[in-house]
């Protein structure tokens, strides 16, 4: 994994221009940052790739329904195993290591099945649905029924890159994305800006992105396959 500086000068080195300290030192710096960022977008718009995946724990209180996830973000996305199963489960205490399987519906099912349901306070809840908040940039989880007690449960999100600031704050940021699709993305973006070939066709340098970020997916595709994503809370 690299820094975006990193991955900047990366980038520099390949179109022959002199390396920097900073995304911000030049107007040129600043506009390869804003390919590094349109690559980015592409990735995370292209695979959900499992370096962006994290488990995230939301402690239960009796009687309260709805809570903010925190560490999502409003474009988060909640993780399923291979037989469309989310990665949620439900612990009753430090003790418990197995949990149980939570149940995920969407929020039009979600509020028909809390307005047809008699279940009484005291039954844990099965369900959730999630929902974004118009006043912060993370989800929010409700579930049904009520807890009737304290229970911690564990969901496995995946969250996209998030956009790289241009301005010398995200120098040292780390991009946990593949290094080489992005590299070569901002390049063929560059390449594609300056009209000219500087050593490398267009179309070569896109091709080549195309490639090395379709080698990237499968590559991760593979690796995830051999991880058993029900034991991502016993790592």
């Amino acid at each position: 994994m690299s820094t975006q500086l990193q991955i900047l000068n990366k980038v520099q080195r390949r179109l022959r221009e002199t390396q920097t300290s900073s995304v911000a030192t030049s107007e040129y710096s600043i506009l390869l940052a804003d390919f590094i960022n349109e690559a980015i977008e592409d990735m995370n718009v292209a695979h959900d790739w499992s370096q962006l995946e994290a488990e995230i724990s939301v402690t239960l209180a009796s009687g309260t329904t709805t809570y903010s996830v925190t560490g999502t973000t409003n474009d988060s996305q909640l993780v399923f195993t291979g037989d469309n199963c989310p990665i949620a489960f439900m612990f009753d205490d430090g003790s418990d290591t197995t949990g149980n399987q939570m149940i995920y519906v969407n929020a039009r099912a979600f509020a028909s099945l809390v307005s047809g349901d008699s279940a009484s306070a005291s039954n844990d809840p099965q369900y959730f649905t999630l929902r974004q908040q118009n006043d912060a940039d993370e989800l929010e989880i409700v579930f049904w029924p009520e807890p009737s007690a304290t229970r911690t449960v564990k969901l496995r999100f995946w969250t996209p890159q998030a956009e790289l600031a241009v301005d010398g704050t995200d120098d040292t940021t780390i991009v946990y994305l593949p290094e080489r699709p992005i590299v070569l993305g901002a390049l063929y973006l560059a390449l594609n800006e300056r009209g000219e070939e500087i050593g490398e066709p267009g179309n070569v340098a896109e091709t080549r992105f195309l490639s090395a970020l379709s080698d990237a997916v499968y590559s991760d595709m593979i690796n995830r396959g051999r991880t058993n994503a029900l034991e991502f809370w016993r790592d």
